[in-house]
């Protein structure tokens, strides 16, 4: 990302801040998705945007808009892919979710 960024001319901090959340994403999927074997991370820039669309066949990512509680986070691994599903938001400008047929999408959207 750090070499894509600069031949983009993207800021840096959003370059940063579009890693952990892909880190984050990829995580958490992961959680949800124990026998997942490949996922399809797409990035796209423009001058006011970074957008990422991660693709996988499996159950859709939950996005919660309030943190878990910790004996949620404590429970199982549901609860810490709920955990990473919360910091996407702290880290992107926007995040959403789509299911189309068997297909699941989470969208990461950045302000630059």
């Amino acid at each position: 990302m750090k070499m894509q960024g600069g031949e983009w001319g993207a800021r840096p901090d959003v370059i940063t801040r579009a890693t952990y959340a892909m880190n984050e994403a990829v995580e958490a999927i992961s959680l949800v998705n124990p026998d997942l074997e490949e996922m399809d991370l797409e990035v796209s820039f423009d001058e006011f945007n970074l957008n990422t669309d991660i693709r996988y066949r499996g159950t859709l990512l939950e996005i919660p808009k309030t943190r878990p509680s910790k004996d949620a986070i404590a429970e199982d691994e549901k609860g810490m892919a709920c955990l990473a599903g919360y910091m996407l938001h702290r880290y992107a400008d926007k995040v959403s979710t789509q299911q189309k047929g068997d297909v699941s999408h989470v969208f990461i959207h950045f302000d630059h």
